[in-house]
């Protein structure tokens, strides 16, 4: 059973999720499995962490990040 609640997001994300069913549908499953008690929320965080750590053995700062991520949303808006 799946139960529908309102998630406070950005213009552009909620536009992306409200055109595209799959993405809905598919961001509900990892939302369930990492959120679930049973362990999977675990798994995801270590996965995260571990991608985490290969970023920065490979020299990907947070602020090399952010500073990608306003070049690429200053593209977009240009």
């Amino acid at each position: 059973m799946t139960i529908d609640i309102a998630i406070p997001l950005d213009e552009d994300a909620a536009s992306a999720l409200q055109s595209d069913p799959v993405k809905r549908q598919v961001l509900g499953r990892l939302l369930s499995n990492w959120l679930r008690p049973d362990g999977q929320t675990g798994r995801l965080l270590r996965a995260m962490d571990n991608a985490a750590a290969q970023a920065e053995a490979n020299g990907l700062t947070e602020d090399a990040l952010n500073a990608e991520l306003a070049a690429y949303n200053a593209e977009r808006r240009a």
